[in-house]
């Protein structure tokens, strides 16, 4: 397996009516200082690239990047890896049209080829949750756990894994899908630029502007649309114009859905919002846009966005699932990270909206925007929910009580680097994910793989 590791961002795409049109934004994360070491091993300070104070960190390179408040993270020296470039951007043309017309020929292919592949018997998997007692670990409060099982039912589970470590032909071709197909233009591939370089192995972002969009993708596969009506020249981030509350968030939305939100002068409720949003517009991006094996599945928060010229719009953060085996993809924003070599990304979708009937800003992170380069299938034993608590119990200090207030069974994004720090790929594999609270209030993301038992540890 390879031994790569993460870079991390998320920010948003475009919009238009009922029509063809979309845009999202990652949401706002800060950047907690911990100073605890946790199983005798020191901790680094990563910053995410979207974060709400300006701060400065150095890379695992040596070289020092300088976040502000806008976002934009500006690196001196090598890169390392960050996903959003220097404050100003330069756009450089790119001759790609020989990239995208074998991009096209190769994704006819694939399909062909999978339309003829013969599935693997299904294997039957033992009860993960088999002589589980919440007892058994002095360190950890357990007091209730919900989750879903593999089971032989939801076919084999796999492990993807993507190698890509460059831009290439194939998000050229996932760009000119969505501009054509959800945003409602027409595609024009002179109009692609690159940040830094003439092809595609020396770009950090591509960049695609028309009179009525602006996308962009960068080489993680993190992929935003804009339209005008953000009257921004570059990227635009919810985090940088505007101020933020919460309407909802996922335990409220449990219970109800009926909340009222505010677009430009108009108040609605979400229930009438919900049928062009859910059923029109994201099953549209899944149609057009997602691999199979991937579908947009809880809604997380609901957030008012008030921008700097006044207007009011909402800002919906999606989770994302696995079609086949029915399991989350680990969603959780994280603002720092362990793990010498790789770490765990959430994956999420954002929509924001200034109409209820229009989309403005869409964010898909990579694991929608990208086709594994192959599938590993586990064998028909993996880590149990006992074994992974034993294995966060054994990594957290022994004279302390940690409260776990959630644990589930699904799937965590791993992002791979080498020991430069330089990007390799990422894996999307089974995993553990918990939610731990310290007896100091701090909250704590854990993962443990479901397949190597290794331990993940980030944080809030």
């Amino acid at each position: 397996m390879l031994i790569f590791m993460l870079a991390l961002a998320c920010i948003g795409f475009m919009g238009c009516k009922k029509d063809k049109s979309a845009e999202t934004s990652p949401e706002t994360t800060k950047t907690e200082t911990v100073s605890e070491t946790i199983s005798g091993t020191e901790t680094e300070d990563f910053s995410e690239t979207k974060t709400k104070s300006k701060s400065k960190a150095k890379t695992p390179t040596g070289t020092e990047t300088e976040t502000s408040s806008s976002g934009k993270t500006t690196t001196t020296g090598t890169e390392t890896g960050t996903t959003t470039g220097t404050e100003t951007t330069t756009e450089i043309f790119l001759d790609a049209e020989n990239a995208l017309q074998e991009a096209e020929i190769d994704e006819e292919e694939r399909k062909a080829i999978e339309a003829v592949q013969q599935t693997e018997p299904p294997i039957y998997y033992h009860d993960p949750v088999l002589d589980f007692d919440t007892e058994g670990y002095s360190n950890l409060h357990i007091e209730g756990y919900g989750f879903s099982l593999f089971n032989s039912s939801a076919g084999n589970i796999y492990q993807d894994f993507y190698e890509t470590t460059n831009l290439s032909g194939a998000d050229l071709l996932f760009l000119k899908n969505a501009v054509e197909n959800v945003s409602g233009s027409t595609f024009d591939i002179e109009q692609v630029k690159s940040s830094t370089g003439q092809s595609l192995e020396e770009s950090e972002k591509l960049l695609y502007r028309n009179d009525s969009i602006y996308a962009e993708m960068d080489r993680f596969g993190n992929f935003y649309m804009q339209n005008n009506t953000l009257k921004s020249d570059s990227l635009w981030t919810p985090e940088e114009n505007q101020e933020i509350s919460l309407i909802a968030d996922e335990d409220d939305l449990f219970h109800s859905w009926d909340y009222a939100l505010t677009f430009e002068q108009q108040e609605v409720q979400f229930k009438e919002v919900r049928e062009f949003l859910e059923k029109d517009y994201i099953r549209q991006l899944e149609d057009e846009l997602f691999p199979e094996k991937y579908t947009i599945y809880d809604l997380k928060k609901i957030e008012k966005v008030q921008l700097k010229d006044g207007r009011i719009g909402c800002l919906f953060t999606y989770s994302v699932d696995t079609r086949l085996s029915q399991k989350p993809i680990d969603s959780r924003k994280r603002s720092r990270y362990e793990n010498e070599n790789r770490a765990v990304n959430g994956q999420y979708v954002q929509i924001f909206m200034l109409n209820p009937d229009s989309v403005d800003y869409l964010y898909l992170p990579p694991v929608l925007t990208r086709k594994p380069d192959y599938q590993q299938m586990l064998s028909g034993k993996y880590c149990t929910l006992a074994e992974a608590c034993q294995i966060l119990s054994d990594n957290l200090p022994s004279d302390q009580v940690f409260d776990v207030e959630n644990i589930q069974l699904g799937f965590g994004t791993v992002f791979f680097y080498d020991e430069e720090h330089q990007f390799q790929g990422m894996a999307c594999v089974p995993m553990w994910y918990m939610d731990l609270l310290s007896p100091e209030g701090e909250v704590i993301f854990a993962n443990v793989d479901a397949d190597t038992r290794e331990l993940y540890f980030s944080y809030e």
